[in-house]
């Protein structure tokens, strides 16, 4: 609820963690030796253009065929 999380991974020296969230610009951050990382992820709104959600699941929009009203 705060965005406080923690994990184990490997101690790769390519170790990299992809932050990501729907309507939020994905964020790739490479682990390096550091111990604690800060993300903060900015808005992309260009994303929810690209779905739309109905009563039964969730479709593309490039995948619809029928009307749509807002």
């Amino acid at each position: 609820m705060n965005g406080r999380y923690s994990i184990n991974i490997s101690t790769s020296p390519t170790a990299t963690l992809v932050f990501s969230f729907i309507g939020m610009a994905t964020q790739e951050i490479a682990v390096g030796n550091r111990t604690s990382i800060d993300v903060t992820l900015g808005a992309d709104a260009t994303q929810l253009n690209e779905v739309v959600v109905v009563s039964y699941g969730t479709q593309a929009k490039a995948d619809l065929t029928g009307s749509i009203a807002r």
